[in-house]
């Protein structure tokens, strides 16, 4: 529910017996078709909708806030970390990282190499911001497979070097529609909640996204114990709390 990857299917090998089965005799039944035929593919969650809870930047309230209170009911989530910025005042130590992922069961994504607008960037300061940062989380021994553009600021060569590097590309800016199946890898769009976003307004967007079977992904930056009204991406703990037991 929580992790923000594409769905993947295990069936039982006598399940697929049985499906290819009945499509043979459907075939035979069938008259040849010449024209293309449509294929309509189910959604995976026709029962309701899924959250995902990001946290962008690899923040030091990420593990210090957030962590403590989704794991207090029983939930995870994915923080983008910068890694230029690992361990600096302000950001989570490798060895948190570490814990996100093995001990509490987080997942680990990319969010560049240094933040930069990578729109801006020539070709290969592009390649630099999208490998270097996949390779150096690997080395800390972290397993990464999605990316978050800072500042939701791409264009369709980071997109092509997204593809090179990662199955699915978060961005920020998309925020008029919830993640509709077939789910679009390259382009998942969020909600943001900020220091002026309402906590009944989140929890609007969860009940309609699990009335509509849809994909709502949160992003969140900074967890506060105390409200920051001087910042713009900033949340308060209590905040936290009660979206999370809103899920």
């Amino acid at each position: 529910m929580i992790r923000p990857g594409l769905p993947k299917f295990a069936f039982a090998g006598g399940t697929v017996r049985t499906l290819l089965a009945v499509a043979t005799v459907l075939a035979a039944a069938l008259p040849v078709r010449s024209e293309p035929v449509e294929t309509v593919r189910p959604s995976p969650y026709p029962d309701g909708g899924i959250v995902s809870l990001t946290f962008d930047d690899g923040l030091a309230t990420t593990y210090d806030q957030a962590a403590p209170i989704l794991s207090r009911h029983g939930l995870t989530g994915t923080v983008y970390v910068t890694t230029d910025f690992v361990g600096q005042t302000g950001r989570a130590t490798w060895q948190e990282l570490q814990d996100l992922q093995n001990r509490l069961g987080w997942e680990i994504g990319s969010h560049s190499k240094t933040h930069a607008q990578l729109s801006t960037l020539r070709d290969d300061a592009v390649r630099t911001e999208l490998t270097e940062s996949k390779l150096r989380l690997e080395a800390n021994g972290l397993k990464v497979d999605t990316f978050a553009s800072p500042y939701g600021d791409y264009d369709y060569r980071v997109l092509a070097e997204v593809l090179r590097n990662y199955s699915a590309h978060r961005g920020f800016r998309e925020r008029a529609t919830f993640n509709r199946w077939p789910y679009e890898p390259l382009r998942l769009r969020v909600q943001s909640v900020e220091t002026l976003t309402p906590v009944e307004s989140v929890i609007g967007w969860i009940d309609d996204a699990i009335s509509r079977g849809e994909w709502l992904i949160l992003v969140f930056h900074e967890v506060f114990a105390e409200p920051c009204a001087e910042y713009r991406f900033c949340t308060t703990s209590a905040d936290l709390e009660r979206i999370v037991g809103h899920l």
